[in-house]
């Protein structure tokens, strides 16, 4: 794909997306923006995971987690929602054309049994960079939850 159907491609995702708010106020950047971007651009992987443990060490499930994804150029902050599965990991992959810098991640038990936890870890390159490809990112959290 050329950069003249890429420039099309883009302009075309913001107006659609613009148009659908109700006020400049509320414009963001949608997520889905990075899924237009074809492999003739720069892209990366970046890889969000860990484990959510109780005080017992025993894994916690359905545990909800935001994650605000954080760039050091933007003002703008990602949030993405995951969840804990039976052994008490959760894990999150996507390619980006904008490589974060920062997750802040707040973890909360919809059951009410556990205190609400907040932790904010630096993402680390995990694979080198090779042309187009600007590698790997990836940030990695365990935590311990404690009990109300």
């Amino acid at each position: 794909m050329g950069k003249a159907s890429r420039l099309i491609s883009f302009v075309a995702a913001a107006v659609l997306a613009a148009g659908s708010l109700s006020s400049c106020e509320d414009w963001k950047v949608p997520s889905w923006i990075d899924d237009i971007i074809d492999k003739d651009t720069e892209h990366a992987d970046f890889i969000m995971k860990g484990t959510v443990t109780g005080p017992d060490g025993n894994p916690l499930s359905g545990i909800r987690i935001e994650a605000s994804i954080h760039r050091e150029y933007s003002e703008y902050i990602e949030t993405q929602t995951l969840s804990t599965a039976s052994d008490g990991s959760f894990s999150k992959s996507t390619e980006t054309a904008q490589i974060p810098d920062e997750v802040t991640f707040v973890f909360s038990d919809p059951r009410e049994d556990y205190k609400t936890l907040t932790v904010s870890a630096a993402v680390e390159r995990t694979k080198e960079e090779k042309g187009k490809y600007l590698g790997e990112f990836t940030v990695s959290v365990d935590v311990s939850m404690e009990k109300k």
